[in-house]
């Protein structure tokens, strides 16, 4: 009769791991990647999102700063009379008028990622004191999940 030892019975029941512990392991690991990855993805998007309303605000302080540049320049009839003839407007880089086409090539959109933009002059009621003219300014860009994105700032401008 054979005796085994029990160093040699413990040596022998440990064996491989099984087919369900790898199943189970693997498992685990897709599920930790899958959520790195859709974090990943919507923390990428939401970067992307913030680049384009960065970029569209840039533009339109530069086009607020264009119509400051225009209002103080000329009179504030000259400049009612322009706007009010031509609405919306927009101004190109070089500060030249333009206004804004609904169809065919726009002079108020941009080359990269088309950017609208166009000032109107807003009929908000004017409260007392001296009279001003507020213009609204406003640029809009396809949206990355789809739908239309804006931004817009107004700019009081006095007029006599």
């Amino acid at each position: 009769m054979m005796i085994k030892r029990v160093g040699d019975f413990i040596r022998n029941r440990q064996g491989g791991d099984t087919i369900v512990e790898v199943v189970i392991a693997i498992a685990v690991i897709a599920t930790v990647l899958t959520g790195a990855f859709v974090v990943t993805n919507r923390s990428l998007t939401a970067v992307r999102d913030s680049e384009e309303h960065s970029e569209a605000l840039q533009l339109l302080q530069g086009q607020v700063e264009l119509l400051r540049s225009v209002a103080s320049q000329t009179s504030n009839n000259q400049l009612s009379s322009v706007t009010l003839n031509t609405l919306p407007f927009c101004f190109s880089s070089d500060g030249v008028y333009q206004t804004v086409v609904t169809q065919g090539p726009d002079p108020c959109s941009t080359d990269n990622i088309p950017y609208y933009l166009s000032i109107i002059e807003s009929a908000a009621p004017q409260p007392t004191g001296p009279p001003t003219k507020t213009f609204l300014a406003t640029v809009r860009w396809a949206a990355l999940g789809g739908g239309t994105d804006q931004v817009q700032l107004a700019y009081k401008v006095d007029v006599e």
